[in-house]
C-alpha cells in the first residue's frame, strides 16, 4: 500500500485547527493517531502527519479567515503544500484507509471525507492566487496538475457511485466540485503568458465536451422527465447553449490563439470527442457508439491513452442507454416491415440475451431464429415504439452495470481472488540436497556461497526464512496477484483496487 506523507507535521492543516475541532469532535479516523482513531470522537488525537485542513463556509467562521501558529506567525498552505495535500487525499481515496488503519473504509465514507477536504483545498488555491501581484508560468503549470488531478477524480467517483442516490451521496456537491476543477483548470490555461503543452488541455477539453453531450442527450429525450440539480447523475451543464457551439467555443476560448494547435494535430483527444459530439448532433449514433466502444487492445494495462478513454467514457456513460434508444429508433425507419435483426453488435451490449431484453423493455416484438429456441431477433415496424415514464427512468439509469463498457473486460473488475502460480524454488535438487540446504538457512543465511547456489533458490529460501525461519515452504505466491482484485464494500459499491484507482487518476 502506497501513502503519501508530508515531510513536516502540520503542513495541511493548523495545529490551531486541529485542536478545535477535538473540541467540536470534529477529527475524522482518517487523520487521527493509531490509538485513537478507532475511539469515540471525543477522544481522538489528531495525527500532525494526516490531519487536513476541513472546508468552512465563510458564513460560518470558516473559509478565508487567517490562522496562526503557536509562534504567532500566519498559518497558510503554500502551493506546495496544496499539491501535497491534493496527492496524499488522492492516495487515501484510493486505500480507503490511512497509513496504520488496520481495515479499510466504505467508499462512500471515504470519498465524503476526501471531497470535504478537497473544496478547502480549492478555496486555498482561489485565495492564493488572489493574494499574488505576479503569478508565473511555473505556478500556473502546478495549479493546472492539480485541477486536472481533480477533473479526473470528480469523474470517476460520478461513475463510481452512479448507482445511489441523492440522499446517499451529494450529487449536486460533486458536480459544483467538477465543474469548479474544469473552470479553475481553463482559468490557469489562459493566465499563462506562454503557452505550454497541450497534453493536459487537450485532455480536459475532451472530458468537457463528453459531459456536454451527455446533458444534450438528456435534454433531447422527451420521454424522460427532467431532473433537478440535486439528482442530476449524468453529464454537466455548459453555457452558451446546447448543440455544438459550445464545443466548438471550447476551441476558440482556449486553443485559437495558441500557435496551429489543431493543425499539428496536437489535440487529437478533443477532436476525438468533436468527432463523437459530431455524430450525435448529426443522429449518427451508430458511427458515435463505436467510436466510444473499448477496443480489445486497450485491456491489455493502463497506460495513459487507456486511462484517459476509461474517465472518458465515465464522462457519457450514463448516456449511452439512450444513444442506444436512438440507434434502435433509426433501425426501425431503415429496415422492412417484419424483418428480423439481430442487434447485439451495434447496441454493445455485454451479450445477445442483453440486447434481447434491451429491445423488449422499448416495445420491440422479439422473436427466436431456430423453432423452439430462445429469442434472438428483433422484428422491425411491427409496432411502435412505446417508453412508458417508470421504464425509461431505470433504463436510463444503468449505474454500474455499464462498467464493462467503461472498463473494458478486465479482470480486475471481478471480486474473486485469482489463483496464485505455485513454483518449487528447489526445482531439480534432491530431497538430500533440499534439507540440507533448508538447514544452512535456518543455521546462518549469511554462510551460504550464492556463487555455489542457484540465485533463485537461495532468494526464495532466505526471504521465507525471514519471515519464520521454522516455516520455510516451497510454496510462493506471486507478488500482485491480489493487487487487481476488486471488492464490494458494506454499502454494495464495487470498489476497484487501490493500485487500479490510483493509475486512473495520478
Amino acid at each position: 500500500m502506497v501513502l503519501l506523507h508530508p515531510e513536516n507535521p502540520w503542513i495541511m492543516c493548523s495545529s490551531y485547527e486541529a485542536s478545535e475541532r477535538i473540541t467540536f469532535k470534529e477529527l475524522s479516523p482518517f487523520e487521527c493517531t493509531l490509538c485513537t482513531y478507532k475511539k469515540h470522537p471525543r477522544d481522538r488525537v489528531p495525527d500532525p502527519m494526516k490531519c487536513v485542513k476541513k472546508y468552512r463556509r465563510s458564513a460560518a467562521g470558516g473559509g478565508v479567515q487567517s490562522q496562526y501558529k503557536a509562534n504567532g506567525t500566519e498559518w497558510k498552505r503554500s502551493l506546495e503544500d496544496l499539491e501535497i495535500s491534493v496527492d496524499y487525499l488522492l492516495t487515501v481515496f484510493s486505500n480507503q484507509q490511512s497509513e496504520g488503519m488496520e481495515e479499510k473504509a466504505s467508499l462512500i465514507k471515504t470519498v465524503n471525507f476526501v471531497d470535504d477536504r478537497l473544496r478547502a483545498v480549492q478555496v486555498d488555491i482561489t485565495t492564493l492566487l488572489g493574494s499574488m501581484s505576479d503569478i508565473d508560468d511555473k505556478i500556473f503549470d502546478k495549479v493546472k496538475g492539480i485541477q486536472v488531478k481533480l477533473v479526473r477524480y470528480n469523474i470517476l467517483t460520478q461513475h463510481l457511485f452512479s448507482e445511489m442516490g441523492a440522499d446517499v451521496y451529494e450529487w449536486k456537491f460533486t458536480n459544483t466540485a467538477l465543474t469548479t476543477a474544469i473552470s479553475s483548470f481553463f482559468s490557469a490555461c489562459q493566465g499563462q503568458k506562454v503557452k505550454g503543452e497541450e497534453c493536459n488541455l487537450d485532455e480536459v477539453m475532451s472530458y468537457a465536451a463528453l459531459l456536454h453531450m451527455a446533458m444534450v442527450l438528456k435534454k433531447k429525450e422527451a420521454a424522460l422527465p427532467q431532473t433537478s440539480s440535486t439528482g442530476q447523475r449524468c453529464g454537466l451543464a455548459s453555457d452558451g447553449g446546447d448543440g455544438m457551439s459550445v464545443i466548438l467555443n471550447l476551441y476558440r476560448k482556449h486553443v485559437q490563439k495558441r500557435s496551429n494547435a489543431m493543425k499539428n494535430g496536437s489535440l487529437p483527444r478533443y477532436h476525438w470527442a468533436l468527432s463523437i459530439a459530431g455524430a450525435i448532433e448529426s443522429d449518427n449514433l451508430l458511427s458515435a457508439m463505436r467510436l466510444l466502444a473499448p477496443k480489445p487492445s486497450e485491456e491489455e494495462k493502463i497506460d495513459d491513452e487507456s486511462r484517459w478513454k476509461i474517465i472518458a467514457r465515465c464522462c457519457i456513460a450514463q448516456a449511452i442507454p439512450l444513444m442506444r434508444i436512438g440507434i434502435m429508433r433509426r433501425y426501425n425507419k431503415s429496415f422492412g416491415k417484419q424483418e428480423k435483426v439481430r442487434d447485439d453488435d451495434v447496441l454493445c451490449l455485454p451479450s445477445p440475451d442483453a440486447a434481447i431484453k434491451f429491445c423488449e423493455g422499448i416495445g420491440f416484438p422479439t422473436i427466436s431464429s431456430t423453432e423452439g429456441g430462445q429469442a434472438d431477433r428483433v422484428v422491425m415496424k411491427a409496432a411502435p415504439i412505446s417508453i412508458n415514464g417508470d421504464e425509461i427512468v431505470k433504463m436510463t439509469n444503468p449505474g454500474r452495470s455499464m462498467d464493462e463498457f467503461v472498463f473494458g473486460k478486465r479482470k480486475w473488475l471481478s471480486c474473486n481472488p485469482l489463483k496464485s502460480k505455485k513454483r518449487d524454488p528447489f526445482d531439480g535438487t534432491s530431497s538430500l540436497q533440499r534439507a540440507m540446504l533448508k538447514l544452512r538457512v535456518r543455521e546462518d543465511p549469511n554462510e551460504i556461497n550464492i556463487e555455489d547456489e542457484e540465485p533463485r533458490m537461495i532468494e526464495e529460501i532466505v526471504r521465507q526464512g525471514e519471515e519464520d525461519p521454522n516455516e520455510i515452504d516451497i510454496e510462493d505466491n506471486e507478488p500482485n496477484c491480489n493487487e487487481a482484485i476488486a471488492r464490494k464494500d458494506e454499502v454494495g459499491v464495487l470498489i476497484l483496487s487501490p493500485g487500479i484507482l490510483r493509475n486512473l487518476i495520478r
